[in-house]
């Protein structure tokens, strides 16, 4: 016969036994199995969940296995990663309270941490000399109700990054500062760039500042800290750089200028209309042909005179008025006139339209 019950958890450390009897017997046992309860390392944080600027506590029992966990001990320390980070951002030895390693071995204790990023999730860890994890707790770190913001999601490799922050009053220092970083990294590893937000001795609680250009493509953060510390930041935002230049415009061709009117026929134009060309006759003069005078061949002294005669004289008709003769001359002139103001009216409409 054969088969298996299931007993209740021991809350008690120490040995105990577990005994096989028979039916309604508490004599006679069949078996007599000994077993022990230790107490279970333990490790736990006084708050998963915090604001901004708050510390946490982190509580570490090696419980009784502490003979077991004896041989790696002096190297056990509590370390704080940020979620999407590739390696811890604060590391503390538990056996000294410090971030160096001490010679002594510490079971059981508890270790302050702060300085946590607003907006964030971290796991903070228990680890072994070896950074083996024994156990690990998740927090989460409220806003510091600071905005953090870039121009853009992606840029080129030669474009500037131009941030844009804001922060409440009582937090501002003149000493806060945005800077950029590969994603997944701490701050304290590297920073590609970084800009203090106020030029003088007071504080400003808003406004942009302007990164260089990165030139190495991937995941980057900005990161908007305190009072020249790297922790603790109010903000923290991602962007991306991929690959690629802004491409050069080309260049803008230089303006035509526009035509210089000729002088003389700039300006509206007056067309002057040319003199009229009366044409007047020149009166032509009829002389009259006068008598014939009667020719006398005789010699005076052969020839007997005629008795003379008295003529009266012939009343001439009156003048006849002259008939004007075309002038040739005049009429090409005229014709040239009218030529002249037609190429005038077609030059000035020509102008305007």
């Amino acid at each position: 016969m054969a088969g298996s019950v299931t007993l209740s958890s021991t809350k008690s450390v120490g040995n105990w036994e577990v005994w096989y009897l028979p039916a309604n017997s508490i004599y006679s046992a069949f078996v007599i199995s000994s077993f022990k309860v230790d107490l279970a390392p333990s490790f736990s944080l006084s708050s998963n969940t915090v604001s901004y600027g708050a510390t946490v506590t982190a509580y570490f029992d090696a419980g009784s296995r502490a003979a077991e966990l004896a041989a790696t001990s002096a190297g056990d320390a509590i370390i704080v990663t940020r979620s999407g980070a590739s390696t811890a951002g604060v590391s503390v030895y538990i056996n000294s309270g410090t971030v160096t390693q001490g010679a002594s071995v510490v079971y059981t204790g508890s270790v302050v941490l702060g300085g946590f990023h607003a907006d964030q999730t971290y796991e903070i860890s228990w680890v072994n000399g070896n950074n083996v994890v024994r156990f690990t707790e998740t927090l989460t770190v409220g806003s510091s109700g600071a905005t953090l913001t870039t121009n853009k999601a992606e840029y080129l490799q030669d474009e500037e990054v131009i941030v844009t922050f804001a922060v409440a009053a009582n937090l501002a220092t003149n000493k806060d500062w945005i800077a950029i970083s590969p994603a997944g990294a701490n701050l304290g590893e590297t920073a590609y760039g970084w800009e203090y937000t106020s030029a003088g001795a007071n504080a400003v609680t808003s406004g942009s500042v302007t990164i260089p250009a990165l030139k190495t493509p991937g995941a980057w953060e900005a990161w908007f800290l305190p009072n020249d510390l790297d922790v603790a930041a109010f903000k923290i935002t991602s962007f991306t750089v991929i690959s690629g230049f802004v491409p050069t415009p080309p260049p803008t061709p230089a303006p035509t200028p526009a035509p210089t009117p000729n002088s003389s026929t700039a300006g509206p134009i007056t067309i002057t209309p040319l003199p009229t060309i009366t044409s007047t006759p020149s009166p032509v003069t009829q002389v009259p042909t006068p008598p014939a005078t009667p020719s006398n061949t005789s010699s005076p002294s052969s020839a007997t005179p005629a008795p003379q005669t008295t003529q009266a004289p012939t009343t001439q008709p009156p003048a006849a008025t002259p008939t004007p003769i075309p002038n040739e001359e005049e009429d090409d002139v005229s014709r040239l006139c009218v030529r002249a103001m037609l190429m005038l009216c077609m030059i000035a409409l020509a102008l305007l339209l």
